[in-house]
């Protein structure tokens, strides 16, 4: 599975986590829960033999290079619901106007938001080594 909690979070699974809000009384709740689902399930099936380190933050998945929390935070993505979802990615050192600085955007669809991932994943370096 690709996507891994890091160790500080590990006590249940990144799965586990938004499982739990889909049980909730509250609608917006569900509707978090099930559009994050939606798009770690994309995730996991899009790439099933890497590992790729992640924690969450308020119901928003981080991407990490590492286990380790402290380390950059290279993508960012949250759902308000199934058709809302907010992607960003921390701009390269060489092009960012600023240190840390972020790009932002949304897609309405666990498709789309796999799609703008996957640029996210590539446009951060969080490929490069």
């Amino acid at each position: 599975m690709p996507l891994k909690r890091i160790s500080e979070q590990n006590s249940y699974t990144i799965e586990e986590d938004f499982i739990y809000l889909t049980k909730s009384d509250s609608d917006f709740q569900q509707g978090v829960g099930k559009a994050m689902l939606a798009v770690i399930y994309l995730l996991n099936q899009h790439f099933p033999d890497e590992t790729i380190w992640c924690m969450t933050s308020h119901d928003r998945v981080i991407l990490l290079k590492q286990d380790d929390w402290q380390t950059p935070k290279y993508v960012i993505f949250s759902a308000l619901d199934i058709k809302q979802y907010t992607i960003e990615y921390r701009m390269p050192a060489a092009i960012s106007p600023w240190q840390g600085a972020y790009v932002r955007g949304s897609a309405n669809s666990p498709d789309q938001a796999l799609e703008y991932i996957l640029i996210a994943l590539n446009n951060s370096d969080y490929w490069v080594s």
